[in-house]
């Protein structure tokens, strides 16, 4: 359910330009982009991780780092972090990293605060308050949304998430979206 929100929304980006994906996993959304046409970054702490995306045979650069100790030399057109702000130590510092490097989009897909456990080595967001550290921003999507999952150790449950998609405010300065070129 996470990746179809970029599968909706890809169409808004500005160009086809660079994307990194914090907290990659898999690859699957880092592939997604890179089959599109971004030159894509894509970190990951679990070497597992990137291992499985160096083997897709796609041109994405990876790094095995942590999300918190990731240093952005440069700026990004899409930045991702999908299902993974849960888990970095302070997800609100890294959201302001992400505002300062990313020339477009953000795609973000945490765990809403109505799904609160008693698991503190997770960050649990409220709607408002992630859709307001992007004051100043185009807010494009912001939903809730349930997802019925099956894996151990919890077996069958049900997680409430949020998504949200930003777009950096453009000042005087006329753009068209990429759907107009394809």
């Amino acid at each position: 359910m996470a990746t179809e929100i970029i599968k909706r929304n890809i169409h808004l980006a500005r160009n086809i330009g660079t994307a990194l994906d914090l907290g990659a996993g898999s690859g699957h959304n880092a592939a997604l982009l890179a089959e599109i046409g971004f030159k894509v970054t894509a970190i990951d702490k679990s070497s597992t991780s990137i291992e499985a995306i160096n083997n897709l045979s796609l041109p994405i650069d990876t790094q095995n780092i942590k999300i918190e100790d990731y240093v952005f030399n440069s700026n990004f057109d899409i930045i991702l972090a999908i299902n993974s702000l849960q888990f970095v130590s302070d997800p609100y510092t890294v959201i302001e990293k992400m505002k300062k490097h990313c020339d477009d989009l953000i795609f973000i897909n945490v765990f809403s605060n109505k799904e609160k456990t008693n698991d503190d080595s997770m960050n649990f967001f409220d709607k408002d308050e992630l859709v307001s550290a992007f004051k100043g921003w185009e807010i494009i999507v912001a939903n809730e949304y349930y997802v019925t999952e099956s894996h151990p150790p919890l077996g069958l449950h049900v997680h409430d998430c949020i998504e949200l998609l930003v777009r950096k405010k453009q000042k005087n300065k006329i753009t068209l979206p990429l759907s107009l070129y394809l």
